[in-house]
């Protein structure tokens, strides 16, 4: 998110845009990853289209992030909390006849 706010202020700057050479410099200057990835696959012809993409990247990663919180908090739940119902046989508590 850090890079697209520092591109922003930089291109705004700009007095005669080049959209093409805008959307060239902001492919670029990405780092690898899913989202870099993303764009490699279907380059955007235009920022409109980039920025409907980092709205669907950055969607997906908050959603990835409270999946794995709750999953983490139910692994956390999974052993200590619940009781264990068996308890097998002993000899102090005698057997059926």
């Amino acid at each position: 998110m850090s890079y697209l706010a520092r591109y922003n202020d930089a291109t705004i700057m700009v007095v005669h845009p080049n959209l093409e050479l805008f959307v060239g410099a902001f492919q670029n200057g990405l780092r690898e990853g899913p989202f870099n990835e993303s764009l490699a696959q279907k380059l955007a012809d235009s920022m409109d289209e980039i920025m409907s993409g980092v709205e669907c990247y950055i969607k997906g990663e908050e959603s990835n992030a409270e999946k794995k919180a709750r999953d983490a908090k139910e692994r956390g739940n999974s052993g200590g909390d619940r009781q264990n119902y068996y308890l097998p046989p002993t000899e102090d508590r005698g057997t059926f006849k």
